[in-house]
């Protein structure tokens, strides 16, 4: 599923139907917030934390946004830099159109690890 595909609330099932989860997540603008973080990340690189700040978004809403798009391929990482706390950050940049999207390399299995 994509970023533009059928918007579901991953939390629905938390909530167990409570009304006011339900409409808060009718109210939020998914698609919006989505292009408003591709539109800073086609032009600057940057971690979750940079790109909250830059277009007064909340934390939660770029990390939920940019964990998406970095599910569909959509991200690169480009480097890590301190955070305004001191931690280092991953950050990343959008993928252009024509451009190869970006998935992590799979993680090998140990094998000094028991399968089960």
């Amino acid at each position: 599923m994509s970023m533009y595909g059928d918007l579901f609330d991953i939390c629905a099932n938390k909530h167990g139907g409570n009304p006011e989860s339900k409409a808060a997540f009718e109210a939020s603008d998914i698609v919006g917030n989505h292009q408003r973080v591709r539109a800073y990340l086609l032009t600057h690189d940057g971690s979750s934390s940079e790109i909250a700040d830059a277009l007064r978004m909340p934390y939660t809403t770029v990390s939920a946004t940019m964990s998406q798009a970095k599910k569909d391929g959509f991200l690169q990482p480009t480097e890590k830099r301190p955070t305004k706390y001191g931690r280092m950050a991953q950050c990343f940049r959008w993928i252009r159109p024509g451009e190869t999207p970006w998935f992590p390399p799979k993680k090998d299995k140990d094998p000094d690890q028991e399968e089960e």
